[in-house]
């Protein structure tokens, strides 16, 4: 070994031992299509991003436990991540037995225009399981 890479595996050592924990992690997606929009994902391709995860030992939690991780210091899982899906495209259904299986919650929104109002209004859809996880308003997250 160089000189050169002796130091480059020191200070990566060094950056392994005082990384601080990642927190989580939130996977945010609208649509599950191969359309080509350039808002879609293939299904295929959510599938692997999420395998990809869980083989390397990321955990599946919901965005209510990521609320309570930083409001009420709940612990979680040094690795971990959720799943959102924005503005409540019905193509996400495709994904409900796969998400199910690997026990993932995810946070589905629809978003509203309200007529003679500004913004947007965010309003909580129900999981693959019945549940909701979390409802969102402009401001704040907080636990369904």
């Amino acid at each position: 070994m160089t000189v050169k890479s002796n130091i480059y595996q020191a200070l990566y050592r060094l950056d392994l031992f005082l990384r601080r924990q990642p927190g989580p992690l939130i996977l945010s997606y609208h649509s599950l299509s191969a359309s080509g929009w350039k808002y879609a994902v293939p299904l295929a391709c959510f599938q692997a991003h999420i395998r990809l995860l869980l083989s390397t030992g990321w955990k599946p939690v919901s965005l209510g436990e990521i609320n309570r991780y930083y409001s009420q210091k709940l612990s979680l899982p040094r690795l971990c991540f959720a799943v959102t899906f924005d503005d409540g495209f019905t193509s996400v259904l495709q994904a409900k037995k796969f998400l199910h299986r690997y026990r993932i919650r995810p946070a589905l929104f629809s978003a509203r225009l309200n007529h003679g109002l500004t913004g947007v209004r965010f309003v909580l859809l129900r999981g693959p399981a019945g549940k909701s996880a979390a409802t969102v308003s402009p401001t704040r997250i907080s636990a369904a």
